[in-house]
């Protein structure tokens, strides 16, 4: 499942984003996961949350078709992942990151 959703975010640009990706929960252990939980961990000085969403949605809706899953989504900035920990406590796995909003 990881390298699917890998290979999908990799051929996809998305201009303007600049973050990290990561897979946590049931889909980067189970064989037959029911979703696929993400987190995109943006930096809030070059975009919002909502313009976070925006940019990345063609990506989400594209993997629900490749995956046949529902997507949850989270997005969270830095300084709110820094706060919470959400990363580490998940043991979220980084997919992609976006740098210079190159995919």
């Amino acid at each position: 499942m990881l390298e699917v959703i890998r290979k999908e975010v990799e051929s996809m640009s998305i201009a303007g984003l600049t973050g990290a990706l990561y897979i946590f929960g049931s889909s980067t252990y189970k064989k037959e996961p029911s979703d696929v939980d993400l987190l995109l961990v943006i930096n809030e000085s070059i975009v919002s949350t909502k313009m976070a969403y925006g940019l990345v949605k063609p990506m989400v809706d594209s993997l629900r078709e490749v995956t046949e899953l529902p997507i949850d989504l989270m997005i969270l900035t830095r300084a709110e992942n820094a706060k919470s920990g959400f990363v580490d406590l998940v043991a979220a796995r980084l997919i992609h990151e976006f740098t210079d909003g190159v995919a």
